[in-house]
């Protein structure tokens, strides 16, 4: 059994084109994907949406398990990984593993460890001496499916 996003992306039907990745640093060409077709973004987000919501269902506990599991696949692939950003972006190899492999494998270890404390319910009071009474609650709600148009993936 796959991740939530795997098990709801698997149904999808398949894409129609190639894009061909080319690495700016030789012009050899890096690696070939299927191109997404239009018309399946619909579903596609449909996938991501369900996997969301069996994601929210997971504990903290559930959750940091998932999250250490893709630390350590970082972790054991960090050469493979540091290879392929190197090649498709232009990076050095140490450049690629230093800024971008390193970094996502601290950040998967650090949201493990943090998630459930950053996340939790916290109530705090007003700060103002005019609202002494006053007492607030903070809750932390999840938005979702968000789309996100950025230049580069980084890191990794």
């Amino acid at each position: 059994m796959g991740t939530p996003v795997q098990n709801n992306i698997e149904s999808v039907a398949p894409a129609q084109q190639l894009v061909i990745d080319y690495s700016p640093a030789t012009g050899e060409e890096v690696s070939r994907a299927e191109k997404t077709d239009l018309s399946r973004f619909g579903d596609i987000v449909d996938a991501a949406r369900s996997a969301q919501q069996q994601w929210r269902e997971l504990s903290f506990k559930q959750r940091a398990k998932h999250i250490h599991k893709m630390h350590d696949y970082i972790i054991a692939n960090s050469e493979k990984l540091a290879e392929v950003v190197s090649r498709s972006n232009g990076k050095t190899r140490t450049d690629a593993m230093i800024a971008e492999v390193m970094t996502s494998g601290l950040s998967c270890a650090w949201y493990a460890k943090n998630t459930e404390k950053v996340l939790k319910e916290k109530n705090r009071g007003s700060g103002s001496l005019l609202m002494l009474n006053k007492r607030y609650k903070i809750v932390h709600q999840p938005l979702g499916v968000v789309g996100i148009i950025s230049p580069w993936n980084y890191p990794l």
